[in-house]
């Protein structure tokens, strides 16, 4: 579930997700940091008691004043996406498509493996993306060199890609240098399938790990505050809640 809630996520002005099982009253989300756990509770509370006013398949457009909100009633389940004014509806409407039947595999019990065809980037979002990522890789694998070693940095940021390159095959796109910096590779193109944000974020928390075993210094270094230029980007992007998750 987490994969579907990045995608969601993923898409340009959304700044909130949450996914709520019919069945169970169970709420998976990928939510602000600001919102506390009562808060968090409320929305859940409210969403299912919402779904439970209709049996049929419904979709609830909502605007505010600072931004807008989507509500979809399954079968099974009820989603609910938060997003700022700028948000790309257009771009929603394609992924919350292809979720929509990902949500109700998974919620009845089928496999969660993802068809080709689901996309979890748009294509017009993948290279900014890709942008972003590889600065925030690089500043941190700066970062780390300081206190355990370019060269072992390199050699570590190699190891944690080997090891996900199984499930995040994209990551075979990008080249590591001796002291852990991070390029893609000339030629290779981003798939709209590849799951950039989550990819990055797995890789370099395994990244974070594997350094802190070597120096304890880096537990220290908060990844929020090495990339706190591309903070907004990042936080947009839903990429720091999945790096602490």
């Amino acid at each position: 579930m987490n994969r579907i809630l990045a995608d969601i996520k993923a898409v340009q002005g959304v700044t909130g997700v949450a996914i709520v099982d019919l069945e169970k009253s169970v709420t998976y989300r990928l939510l602000p940091a600001h919102l506390d756990n009562d808060q968090v509770r409320r929305l859940g509370v409210t969403l299912f008691e919402l779904s439970q006013k209709t049996k049929e398949p419904i979709r609830l457009d909502l605007k505010f004043d600072n931004g807008m909100a989507v509500l979809v009633k399954l079968n099974l389940a009820a989603i609910f996406v938060y997003g700022r004014p700028s948000l790309n509806q257009s771009l929603l409407k394609l992924v919350l498509k292809s979720s929509v039947s990902a949500i109700e595999r998974r919620l009845a019990g089928g496999s969660e493996t993802r068809q080709a065809s689901y996309d979890r980037t748009s294509p017009t979002s993948a290279l900014d993306y890709v942008e972003t990522l590889v600065k925030a890789a690089n500043q941190i694998a700066l970062s780390y060199g300081k206190y355990v070693g370019i060269y072992l940095v390199g050699q570590r940021m190699r190891q944690a890609r080997e090891e996900l390159l199984a499930e995040f095959p994209f990551l075979a796109n990008f080249c590591v240098g001796n002291d852990g910096s991070v390029t893609m590779i000339q030629g290779k193109e981003i798939s709209a399938g590849d799951n950039l944000v989550l990819g990055f974020a797995r890789w370099l928390s395994l990244l974070g790990r594997f350094c802190r075993k070597v120096s304890p210094v880096v537990r220290d270094l908060g990844v929020s505050q090495l990339t706190k230029e591309w903070a907004d980007k990042l936080e947009e992007m839903g990429f720091y809640q999945l790096y602490e998750n």
